[in-house]
């Protein structure tokens, strides 16, 4: 037979039970925010030697403000990996030649410009000359019939005109040399580019191996 219970049984059942689920959500881990997370992180970057003391104070009261972000960690993790990838000997002798590539691209890009400019302005005193020899071939035919002395002058002026002409055309081969050579030397530079980047990204895997395998 079902017992039936006073309103102050049912008072301190219901009593019971709020607290029993108030001790259970006590119990339950609370959810780990943005910022324990971040904090948390912090402090293995600190650890780990990524950050000083001072650094690590200073981050973690701007985590606590809402100053530092995920963006400001993602940065200093990778400064911190570049920082020490710099200190593997292999690492700083591909760094030097890394940037030897990069002082010889700019050299040989200055070259090709101005060796560009060169050969168009030569091009430009070429084609007036052109226009000038033409002129004093015209002027001699035209003074042949009358005055043979004059045509003759014109004449010579016109050889004189050819004679500038060919030596313009001889420094417009040798510039064409030269940019032809610039180019076969980028092509070599950029290959030469391509090894480096394998092989810096090849060093950088093994380094990661060895620190995993010293773990």
């Amino acid at each position: 037979m079902m017992r039936h219970h006073g309103m102050g049984f049912l008072v301190e059942l219901i009593d019971e039970v709020l607290e029993q689920n108030r001790e259970n959500r006590e119990r339950r881990p609370r959810a780990r925010s943005e910022k324990d997370e971040l904090e948390e992180e912090l402090k293995i970057a600190y650890a780990r030697g990524d950050i000083d003391e001072d650094a690590f104070a200073r981050m973690r009261t701007e985590i606590r403000t809402g100053a530092f972000t995920r963006q400001d960690l993602e940065r200093i993790k990778t400064e911190a990996a570049e920082a020490r990838l710099a200190e593997i000997p292999e690492e700083r002798e591909l760094r030097r030649a890394s940037a030897e590539i990069e002082r010889q691209k700019r050299a040989l890009i200055q070259a090709k410009e101005e060796s560009s400019a060169l050969a168009a302005g030569l091009n430009d005193r070429l084609s007036a000359l052109k226009a000038e020899a033409a002129e004093l071939e015209a002027k001699a035919r035209e003074s042949l019939k009358e005055d043979e002395a004059a045509a003759r002058l014109y004449l010579e002026q016109r050889q004189d005109v050819d004679d500038r002409a060919g030596k313009i055309e001889q420094q417009l081969t040798a510039l064409r040399r030269d940019l032809e050579r610039v180019e076969d030397l980028s092509a070599a530079l950029a290959d030469k580019e391509e090894e480096l980047r394998v092989a810096r990204s090849r060093g950088r895997i093994a380094a990661l191996g060895n620190r995993i395998h010293k773990k």
